[in-house]
């Protein structure tokens, strides 16, 4: 990975991989991409807010984040966001 992260989502849209934020030093908000050609940052899927320990589901060419804690870096940041980027659009 391009970033070293842990708690993200992990999701299977078409033929890539798709990790979405987790944590790295403290919580973080991008997406990457892996590949035929290895991991890469997709800016276009960066989300709202800094998220990790979330659900990360693909249903077609849609990739949906869900719940975790948002925006801060404790069990009080939990929230019920859904976030939902339109991979096909890459």
């Amino acid at each position: 990975m391009v970033l070293e992260r842990r708690s993200f989502g992990l999701s299977v849209v078409g033929n890539k991989l798709q990790a979405t934020g987790g944590v790295d030093g403290g919580p973080i908000s991008s997406v990457e991409v892996f590949t035929e050609d290895g991991w890469r940052m997709e800016v276009l899927l960066e989300m709202r807010a800094t998220k990790f320990q979330h659900c990360s589901v693909a249903i077609g060419t849609w990739l949906y984040t869900i719940g975790g804690i948002v925006g801060g870096n404790s069990f009080d940041d939990e929230s019920n966001l859904v976030e939902a980027f339109d991979t096909s659009l890459l």
